[in-house]
């Protein structure tokens, strides 16, 4: 009888003495710093300096080899929400201040009207086959537009990609898929196109410079590589201009003679009138001729005839219009880094003319493609973008 009693209670202090080691684990594991409780610990201080969540609960799994947690908060004494995190997510590896962004952001959708009650996770994006470590962010400009931007991989150097007019992150998937295993990838959808805020009063290049900039004050790399597509070429010139940590600018079938640069009185005789006199004539049958050729595969066609429909006659115009209104030459003269092309051969580039402007520039060309060879050609344009960063030893 004695040894039973004295089994019993054995049982019954190591139940006790397990059950206050595992609360202590998870409630007060404070002195963690690697593995799956730093982990919990990296979130549960982020969200406790956050002056308008309160933690109420904490859940993980009990098998703390798999990264499985979770909380349950209140938003500014009112609404209680979940966030879930779960082995794969890329926040997991997220610290400082990027991973207080991704927090932020995840509860700001949370709290969207057409975001699903009660929950919200961590998760990325499953849009796009093999992307599933794709963190969907936002930054916040100058003016206060939310800007979107994506990101994805890891790497000391991040590469940026800015679309062209009337665009959007998308324009850059295949880009993301090429070159996250070894850069960080970054597409931006800039003020007044994607997912970004549109609500912006002066549209403006500074503006857009001010949308990379947010972005780029956002992801932590000891360098960036800005690539601007199209009328953004001249955007991640300007934003690059008081940006430091940026080694180099690949410019995308843009500022291909900068002797031959176009006035807005140009844009509005040339193309400006005819989008506001019959913007759907203009987008099917007078664009055509300037953004495509022949070997344009017809889907490209398709896509982006019916993204630039999509969109308001006024705006279109509005988000245009700045390029025309800048010094481009005296841009030019300013930058002092890298700038190299990828362009399409549709068009003519003068090298001669752009070196008066430029410090350093150098070009490739893609035969057979129009004005979106990262769309028309990806794989070739992913070559040559490869080649670039690796003469610029990036």
């Amino acid at each position: 009888m004695k040894k039973v009693l004295i089994g019993l209670i054995a049982i019954l202090l190591l139940f006790v003495f397990g059950s206050a080691a595992n609360r202590w684990d998870a409630a007060h594991n404070r002195g963690y710093e690697f593995g799956y409780w730093g982990r919990f610990n990296r979130f549960q201080n982020a969200l406790e300096q956050m002056p308008d969540v309160k933690i109420l609960d904490s859940g993980w799994n009990k098998k703390s080899t798999i990264d499985q947690f979770g909380f349950r908060v209140q938003i500014a004494g009112e609404r209680q929400i979940k966030l879930w995190f779960h082995e794969g997510d890329p926040v997991l590896d997220l610290s400082g201040e990027e991973l207080s962004t991704a927090l932020r952001q995840k509860i700001e959708e949370s709290l969207s009207p057409d975001y699903p009650e009660q929950v919200a996770t961590a998760q990325g994006s499953r849009s796009l086959e093999g992307a599933e470590d794709i963190m969907e962010l936002f930054a916040v400009s100058r003016d206060g537009v939310r800007v979107h931007y994506t990101l994805k991989g890891r790497g000391e150097v991040a590469l940026v990609f800015v679309h062209g007019w009337l665009g959007g992150a998308h324009w850059w998937q295949a880009q993301e898929v090429c070159f996250s295993p070894e850069h960080r990838v970054v597409r931006i959808d800039l003020a007044g196109h994607g997912t970004s805020g549109k609500e912006r009063r002066d549209w403006s290049a500074q503006g857009y410079a001010d949308d990379i900039q947010a972005v780029l004050k956002r992801i932590h790399a000891e360098s960036f590589v800005l690539v601007g597509h199209s009328m953004s070429g001249a955007y991640v010139l300007e934003a690059a201009r008081t940006a430091p940590q940026v080694r180099a600018v690949v410019l995308v079938d843009t500022l291909k003679d900068l002797d031959q640069v176009m006035t807005l009185q140009q844009a509005e005789d040339g193309m400006l009138r005819h989008y506001r006199s019959d913007y759907r004539q203009a987008i099917e049958n007078l664009l055509p001729q300037f953004l495509f050729v022949p070997t344009t595969p017809e889907a490209i066609r398709t896509q982006l005839q019916n993204e630039f429909l999509a969109v308001d006659p006024e705006h279109a115009i509005a988000v245009l219009e700045p390029l025309y209104k800048m010094d481009l030459q005296g841009l030019a003269r300013q930058t002092k880094i890298p700038v190299r092309a990828i362009n399409s051969d549709a068009t003519p580039t003068n090298l001669e003319n752009n070196l008066k402007y430029f410090q350093d520039f150098e070009y490739v060309t893609i035969a057979g493609t129009g004005h979106y060879p990262m769309l028309e050609k990806p794989d070739e344009f992913n070559r040559l973008l490869g080649q670039i960063l690796r003469d610029l030893g990036l």
